[in-house]
């Protein structure tokens, strides 16, 4: 019960008489927030005490949407990644194991994005339908994902070149053994 308690006060936002509800150019601003607090709450330099008030808070219907948006812009590039991973495993070269290398690679980065921008959608519906003050954007989440984007690019990249070479490499000694 007292769970229930707690979610229905957090909809509440309570501010005080500093920061009024009103639009700052109003004349009859101080007479409005007197109506609604009662007479004689004025300090004795003769401006409003600083009284707390609670106020609902109140959610644009278009913040959902916008974080479904955001969601569905975050599985594209997943969908996209892990399409292009199953490319490269499927149609690549078949002599070279470069594009294994590299679909191989790709597969869990797509996953992980899958999974980060899932948690992140279910965390800030969960919040924005409990009215939870909170930054609607993420910092940390697509550093991380870039920095595994890039470094998991840059092994495939590595061992592609690497392999290439060696296959150069061992191509001129058998050549150069064959005309001896």
């Amino acid at each position: 019960m007292a769970s229930l308690i707690e979610k229905g006060l957090s909809t509440l936002c309570c501010i005080t008489a500093s920061s009024k509800p009103w639009a700052d150019g109003e004349a009859d601003g101080d007479a409005k927030y007197e109506d609604l607090q009662g007479p004689g709450n004025r300090n004795n330099s003769g401006s409003l005490s600083d009284k707390r008030i609670c106020v609902p808070q109140k959610i644009d219907p278009k913040t959902f949407f916008a974080n479904e948006r955001t969601f569905l812009k975050w599985m594209s590039i997943s969908v996209m990644i892990g399409m292009m991973s199953l490319t490269l495993l499927n149609f690549g070269d078949m002599s070279s194991s470069a594009s294994e290398l590299a679909g191989l690679v790709l597969l869990p980065v797509s996953i992980i994005f899958m999974i980060h921008s899932l948690f992140v959608f279910k965390d800030r519906a969960n919040k924005i339908y409990m009215r939870e003050p909170m930054r609607y954007d993420d910092t940390k989440g697509p550093t991380i994902l870039v920095l595994v984007l890039g470094i998991s690019l840059g092994v495939a990249a590595i061992f592609s070149v690497q392999r290439h070479y060696y296959r150069t490499a061992s191509a001129s000694y058998s050549d150069g053994a064959r005309f001896s």
